[in-house]
């Protein structure tokens, strides 16, 4: 198990970006994704992540997977201010941290 946590760490899998990039990144999935592929019970996610009490917990995997999904609408002033030159930057960022291999 051990292993496969640091495995996990080292692909940033594990990690959350900062609480304004996240929060603009949640705005964009349910804006601009959730819409089009209604995969979520929005409430049974976001509750969870509004919380942050650690009593409600949300698969990092899953949570990884929508923070890649909303890089392709997020408004790229919140890119650039996390040091992404461009878009493509950002989406193969985010999506190593989904991908988990």
């Amino acid at each position: 198990m051990g292993e496969d946590v640091d495995f996990l760490q080292r692909k940033g899998a594990l990690t959350v970006p900062d609480t304004r990039l996240r929060n603009e990144l949640l705005r964009s999935y349910v804006q601009y994704v959730h819409p089009y592929m209604p995969l979520l019970d929005l409430k049974d996610f976001l509750q969870p992540i509004e919380r942050n009490d650690g009593n409600s917990p949300v698969s990092l995997l899953l949570f990884q997977a929508v923070m890649f999904a909303a890089t392709a609408y997020v408004d790229m002033r919140f890119l650039h201010a996390q040091g992404f030159d461009n878009r493509k930057a950002a989406r193969r960022f985010f999506f190593q941290r989904a991908r988990v291999r």
